[in-house]
């Protein structure tokens, strides 16, 4: 009996997910990609999770991290002694303040929130200086990941997330 499409799609996210862990695991330093919003869920769930020092987040809405898995993901973080850093980008009375990502932390002395006016039209993540995800097509979710990129991660972290970090008030 052949597998549903249903079936197929559940069975290749698992493959994601693994290939995703190992690359991980080895530190590996070749890009990869993905596709849409699930792989882009269990990217970031990844990358979020296995933070000892630092995550650092620009995006407009966290409408992705608002996702069972990605907030345990946080908790994680948060208990290995990770400090999360967000950067909002966007209006402050268009941000959906019942994110559970968001609410979360929120609540933790971890975690520093603050926002910044429209201006970066990117979203990114980056953790302990060494892997980050790179978005700029907000209706897919395709996007670029990397966990052994210190390079580009130092760019992102200095040029792009400190300038404007440093630059907006506490949420």
């Amino acid at each position: 009996m052949s597998k549903s499409a249903e079936e197929l799609y559940r069975d290749s996210l698992k493959l994601y997910k693994e290939t995703v862990e190992l690359s991980d695991s080895l530190q590996d330093s070749e890009p990869f990609k993905n596709k849409n919003e699930d792989h882009a869920k269990i990217l970031l769930s990844q990358i979020i999770k296995k933070a000892k020092v630092s995550v650092n987040i620009i995006s407009s809405t966290l409408s992705l991290y608002d996702d069972t898995t990605i907030i345990d993901s946080l908790k994680s973080a948060i208990n290995n002694g990770a400090k999360i850093k967000i950067l909002l980008d966007g209006e402050k009375d268009k941000i959906n303040l019942h994110n559970k990502f968001l609410t979360l932390c929120k609540e933790s002395e971890s975690c520093e929130v603050r926002i910044t006016p429209n201006k970066l039209k990117a979203h990114i993540t980056t953790r302990d200086g060494l892997a980050h995800r790179y978005c700029n097509d907000f209706t897919q979710h395709k996007a670029i990941a990397n966990f052994n990129d210190p390079h580009l991660v130092e760019i992102a972290e200095t040029q792009v997330f400190g300038d404007y970090y440093s630059q907006q008030p506490a949420f």
